[in-house]
């Protein structure tokens, strides 16, 4: 698989729109505090495509389920296993109260079903309410000024995007490699569908079935990029050109949805027309346009290949850091000490990171070709697969 290096800046500003929403006072700067869940999405659909074209790959070779969460678990396991000991260490040492029940449900990704059972009385609910209310509905923002001081392990809130991740692999994986390329697209679409219209009955936003068609959305790309290879260059063109304008109507209509508070709008507009961003990038990656050299910045490139433990880390990173310095600074103005947590907690989440990448990462990625022995042990390793295919890494 071809390595899309601009893939890597876009990376860099989702986990950016991610840790504004989160840490005060990036979060009180008007609308910079809605884009969160816009960097979750903009991470969704990415996996979606990536997934996708990974299946594709492996569909014709042998072993392509062991393979395929063999790699997966390789990548995602360890950087999260070390999350949850260090936040459950430093509660335990802080006397914060162990939850069993959080804990297993950490462990078995289940976050993002929390909330399952209110989507049937919203469904219901909505039934009820005029078709206007539903789509022209003005939900408030619901950011705080700061965000809770909780005990250590609510700062694991945004692992729920990753449980919706890992679902993800559980069932895409089987309808990539079962279904033809027809009754994917189909099955895309209609997920596609079903989201937007349990959005439209005000379900919760942060649930799998609610999130799911955003990834799927990646997966519509990952099969209009496999087939334009032998497609006319009618409909190259024309399908290029209707990525084209997604990409410039949807993305400032979904601005303009966010401003307004439209929220049934807005993760669709913003799935549609990210992936219309995406597929100009993957078809003018490496030309020498100002958006695409934009995106290939070293340091934006480099931040966006540890954005998956900088994703984890920032909010434990905010809770000890804010813990530590909210004392020591109280006689600063309140705006210059949440400026001094902030850019403290960025910094030190960023250098975690970054040493996470080159001392835990980078050598456990090392062990895969000994870790598919174990799962194949009929098959010839292939033992650089993945640092030669870097962008078959998490999104997070």
């Amino acid at each position: 698989m071809r390595r899309i290096t601009e893939l890597d800046g876009i990376r860099t500003i989702a986990v950016v729109g991610v840790i504004t929403s989160h840490i005060a006072p990036f979060r009180n700067m008007g609308m910079l505090g809605e884009f969160g869940r816009a960097g979750v999405d903009a991470f969704f659909v990415l996996s979606g495509y990536l997934i996708t074209t990974i299946l594709f790959q492996l569909k014709s070779k042998p072993h392509p389920y062991r393979t395929f969460y063999a790699r997966r678990i390789l990548r995602i396991i360890p950087p999260y296993a070390l999350l949850l000991l260090l936040v459950y260490v430093g509660g335990t040492l802080h006397h914060d109260l162990f939850e069993p029940k959080k804990f297993v449900g950490q462990i078995l990704f289940l976050r993002c079903f929390a909330h399952t059972r209110e989507i049937i009385p919203h469904i219901k609910a909505a039934s009820h309410m005029p078709l206007v209310s539903q789509l022209f509905g003005y939900w408030p923002s619901s950011n705080e000024h700061d965000f809770p001081r909780l005990p250590i392990s609510a700062s694991l809130g945004p692992t729920w995007s990753l449980a919706v991740e890992e679902w993800f692999y559980v069932l895409w994986a089987p309808a990539v490699l079962i279904l033809s390329r027809r009754s994917l697209g189909l099955f895309a679409a209609a997920a596609c569908l079903v989201g937007f219209l349990l959005r439209l009955c005000w379900a919760p936003n942060g649930n799998f079935f609610t999130c799911f068609d955003i990834l799927a959305t990646g997966a519509l790309l990952a099969l209009w990029v496999e087939h334009r290879e032998s497609a006319s260059l009618t409909l190259v063109r024309r399908v290029d050109l209707m990525f084209n304008v997604l990409a410039l109507s949807l993305l400032p209509a979904f601005l303009l949805f966010t401003y307004l508070h439209f929220g049934s709008f807005q993760r669709t507009l913003f799935a549609f027309g990210i992936s219309g961003l995406y597929a100009f990038l993957i078809r003018n990656s490496g030309n020498d346009l100002l958006i695409t050299r934009a995106l290939r910045f070293g340091p934006l490139v480099y931040t966006g290949a540890i954005s998956y433990m900088l994703y984890l880390i920032h909010l434990p990173a905010y809770f000890v850091v804010r813990g530590l310095l909210s004392q020591p600074l109280s006689g600063l103005t309140p705006l210059t000490r949440e400026w001094v947590i902030a850019l403290t907690t960025v910094a030190a989440a960023w250098i975690f990171a970054a040493l996470s990448w080159r001392y835990f990462e980078s050598p456990m990625l090392g062990y895969k070709h000994q870790f598919e022995a174990l799962v194949l042990p009929h098959r010839a390793p292939e033992t650089q697969w993945i640092k030669s295919n870097p962008d078959f890494s998490n999104t997070q």
